[in-house]
């Protein structure tokens, strides 16, 4: 029922799987919209920039955890059940920060923080290990897609979050949005399933002129973190979250110090998501075309030119220029995501790949201290956000000597 033998390989029936997978993740990157909550939090609480970015730390922290738990769990446990899970504990994550008062910041960090960063990661790992097996030949394409989706998913969900908000309050925006996350990632979880052992597809083709073709072997998880290319790829995507989290994490609060009325900062979360979306499809798909060489230092390059653009936005108050960097600065963190899943399948190959993937996922830690948290800390320290992306500049110069660096391995 769920294959069609041809010739020589299995030709089985997958794109309920990526259409699925896809609905989850647009809902799922929800966390990234976290600006959208924390303004109305403080707002109302008292609470600082730094004590709300703190909690997006966690979410990042615990994302990290998730994926891990996700990676062990991927040969164990069948991926509905993972999925499942994650959609039962999202809700009740969400719903518990209905409680919220201004004495239980600890309730934050807690139940929506940690809880929700574990569930997210551990539901991602198990919705991309499920659905990239079943595209082999083109696995940058069908991360991209469902990356794009995850991206999309704080313009998408956190618009109706805004609204909800806006119109009935930030409680009801956490019972609400807590309730789609759990209804849809149920749902999809019925769709999520590996294929059969002895299903055999066809391997994918080398390309002329591709020094990064396929690997040779499958690399066991200690093998691939003793290979000189796991740790240049890891601080390169490390530097290239760092940079794009920080972002995400105070857009809102960055266009208002630039000048931007509430709406437009508001509308500006939904910018940074909407050019992540499609720059994750992009460049997934680009990836699969042309390698990870040439897709690394694109990424890189977009990057380097956004922070510059963004530095001088702040420096000059000026609103339109500082709107172009957040659409360049999204559309190249769209990268990261994408190239991150490609490079562990077509690197080290597909065999361990929900393991090896969490483990290149654990770049979240730093990253999470280095994105989000450092943004709010300068700008705590320096009443600007002019401090915080001079150091994301320095971020992208040492992403740039790493991608060449890779170049030679």
């Amino acid at each position: 029922m769920e294959e069609h033998i041809g010739q020589c390989y299995s030709k089985p029936r997958k794109w309920h799987r990526l259409a699925s997978g896809t609905i989850m993740f647009l809902t799922l990157g929800v966390v990234y919209a976290w600006s959208i909550f924390a303004s109305p939090l403080m707002a109302e609480f008292g609470w600082e920039n730094t004590e709300t970015s703190l909690c997006f730390t966690f979410s990042l922290l615990f994302f990290c955890v998730g994926n891990a738990l996700g990676g062990f769990l991927a040969k164990r446990v069948k991926p509905r059940t993972i999925v499942l899970a994650g959609g039962i504990a999202m809700f009740c994550a969400y719903f518990s920060a209905t409680f919220l008062q201004q004495d239980t910041l600890w309730l934050l960090y807690i139940f929506f923080g940690c809880l929700t960063g574990t569930a997210t990661g551990m539901t991602y790992n198990a919705i991309l290990n499920s659905v990239t097996r079943w595209y082999p030949n083109k696995v940058g394409t069908v991360s991209g897609i469902l990356m794009m989706g995850y991206g999309l998913s704080s313009m998408i969900v956190g618009s109706l979050a805004a609204f909800i908000i806006e119109n009935f309050g930030w409680r009801n925006a956490f019972l609400v949005i807590g309730i789609l996350l759990g209804v849809v990632l149920v749902g999809g979880s019925f769709f999520m399933a590996l294929p059969p052992k002895d299903m055999v597809f066809e391997p994918p083709k080398a390309k002329k002129n591709r020094k990064d073709n396929p690997p040779l072997k499958n690399y066991a998880p200690l093998e691939m973190v003793k290979r000189p290319s796991f740790w240049l790829f890891f601080v390169w995507v490390t530097l290239g979250i760092s940079f794009g989290m920080g972002l995400t994490g105070h857009a809102l609060q960055c266009a208002l110090e630039v000048g931007a009325t509430a709406g437009l900062a508001t509308f500006a979360v939904g910018l940074i998501s909407t050019c992540n979306g499609a720059g994750r499809f992009f460049f997934g798909a680009f990836f699969d075309w042309v390698g990870r060489r040439k897709t690394m230092l694109l990424a890189t390059l977009l990057m380097m030119s956004a922070a510059i653009i963004l530095l001088t936005a702040i420096k000059t108050s000026n609103v339109p220029l500082l709107m172009l960097g957040y659409i360049i600065t999204g559309f190249g963190f769209g990268a990261m995501a994408p190239v991150n899943s490609a490079y562990v399948n077509s690197s080290y190959g597909p065999q361990n790949y929900a393991v090896n993937f969490s483990i290149m996922h654990i770049f979240s830690i730093p990253s999470s201290f280095l994105g989000p948290y450092l943004a709010g800390f300068l700008q705590a320290a320096f009443g600007t956000y002019f401090a915080s992306f001079s150091a994301y500049i320095g971020f992208t110069f040492i992403a740039l000597a790493i991608t060449f660096l890779l170049r030679k391995i």
